[in-house]
């Protein structure tokens, strides 16, 4: 698609923006024919559509989703909320201050950790307690580690590499003080998955 256009020498924008549409819509095109010629692609009815809804909502970890769903859309909410109330560059700053946030919490992936492990003592109450209870502690402890390492390093870093984004260190200490809730939250959800 990209190359239809540079053929006719006329890229700008609204090239980038229709070839990267085209160029996502093609492929599933693609596998949808070959899925319907297969018998792979099934399109359900509205009854088996709202009870295999009802089935995910109410039986596979109906918290943990609602969770995901409302961390994920105020994430996504936070920059048109910022630009409507501060401007272009307090989303530029929040940006900056939220991604070092993230990559201090990316640091001890402890919720993929404890996906897998919850599950097996799942009908072992007491030993899941045990597990719940020590987990816990321990991931609250390293993230409450992790943000006292990340508010130590967090300036030097913005100093040497990225002196314009000094100015969002103040939103970035806001932000850290949620990183040891951090170490809760990534406990809680493999649990909620575990006992659905």
């Amino acid at each position: 698609v990209l190359v239809l256009f540079f053929m006719f020498d006329s890229f700008g924008l609204r090239e980038a923006l229709l070839s990267l549409i085209v160029g996502t819509i093609i492929p599933i095109f693609i596998s949808l024919i070959g899925y319907h010629r297969e018998r792979l692609l099934v399109i359900p009815s509205l009854r088996e559509f709202r009870t295999a809804f009802d089935v995910l909502l109410l039986n596979f970890g109906k918290w943990a989703l609602l969770d995901d769903l409302v961390m994920n859309a105020g994430k996504n909410i936070h920059p048109f909320i910022i630009k409507f109330l501060a401007g272009t560059e307090a989303v530029a700053l929040f940006a900056f201050a939220q991604n070092l946030v993230a990559y201090a919490a990316a640091l001890f992936p402890i919720r993929d950790v404890l996906t897998p492990i919850f599950p097996r003592v799942a009908d072992q109450p007491e030993q899941m307690v045990s597990k719940i209870n020590r987990a816990t502690k321990y991931a609250t402890l390293i993230y409450i580690l992790t943000a006292l390492g990340a508010a130590v390093g967090a300036p030097v870093l913005a100093y040497l590499f990225f002196p314009k984004y000094v100015l969002a260190l103040p939103i970035f200490y806001i932000l850290l003080v949620a990183l040891p809730w951090l170490g809760f939250r990534s406990v809680a959800l493999p649990v909620l998955y575990a006992l659905r």
